[in-house]
């Protein structure tokens, strides 16, 4: 694997993404029921968190793009990033 550095600032904001990702899950486990069933504040909040989510998810895609590293190794670089947002320890959750 190429010796690909990571940006703190990278690393942070796969962190803020994942977070994002797991508030709209934990939103939706918490509500155990059809989405077709929600309430209107139900549907408000998971629709909130989604476009937090969608925001942080193309912040850090805009982020990577300008770092410009990714370009042909996409698998390495997105392991990196990771490594540097979560430790070596990291196992690809």
């Amino acid at each position: 694997m190429a010796d690909i550095t990571i940006p703190e600032t990278l690393a942070e904001l796969q962190r803020t993404s994942d977070a994002a990702r797991e508030a709209v899950a934990a939103h939706q486990r918490s509500i155990d029921r059809h989405v077709l069933e929600w309430t209107d504040a139900e549907r408000a909040e998971g629709d909130r968190l989604q476009a937090a989510r969608e925001a942080a998810a193309a912040e850090l895609q805009a982020a990577i793009e300008a770092d410009g590293q990714e370009v042909g190794q996409s698998y390495e670089y997105r392991r990196a990033l990771r490594k540097a947002a979560y430790g070596e320890g990291y196992a690809g959750q």
